[in-house]
């Protein structure tokens, strides 16, 4: 796993070549870890500020009213946590992209897809930050073309 991690960062920005299923599966395991502890840590956070302003014996309205206000008024910490988990994500954008289109090309399919990556990523980046109901469609738009890639990453190697 540290290997194909190391790996993952040695060659960062080189699209020509393979990348075998495992070298592609470990980075995802581990950046899915990585963001699964930010993720985590802003959750005990939300949660802590929600607990913290909930009276006893709270009405449903009361419920809903608070959560709205954390909501719409993230605190400071709710802040930088969101910031770490888009940095985070805006960093391994390209190492990414690369990584995919060489896991493409070792399965026989044209690494092409793998090129609207990078907007994927800073279009995820830019909706953490913006929150427009009309904006739903893109993001699911995102969540269906990256769940295909996934699933295109899945193939074995092409036998030459």
């Amino acid at each position: 796993m540290f290997k194909a991690y190391k790996k993952f960062w040695q060659n960062a920005l080189k699209a020509e070549g393979v990348a075998s299923r495992s070298d592609y599966w470990w980075v995802f395991l581990v950046n899915s870890i990585i963001r699964g502890l930010i993720l985590l840590i802003e959750f005990v956070v939300i949660m802590e500020s929600f607990l913290s302003k909930l009276p006893a014996n709270p009405s449903d309205s009361e419920i809903i009213r608070i959560a709205n206000e954390i909501i719409s008024k993230p605190s400071q910490s709710m802040l930088i946590i969101t910031i770490i988990y888009t940095l985070f994500n805006l960093v391994i954008m390209l190492p990414v992209a690369t990584l995919t289109a060489r896991r493409l090309r070792d399965a026989g399919l044209s690494a092409t897809f793998a090129y609207p990556l990078p907007a994927i990523y800073i279009g995820n980046a830019l909706l953490q930050f913006v929150n427009l109901s009309g904006l739903n469609f893109v993001s699911s738009f995102f969540l269906l073309y990256t769940v295909i890639l996934l699933g295109l990453c899945l193939r074995p190697t092409k036998l030459k």
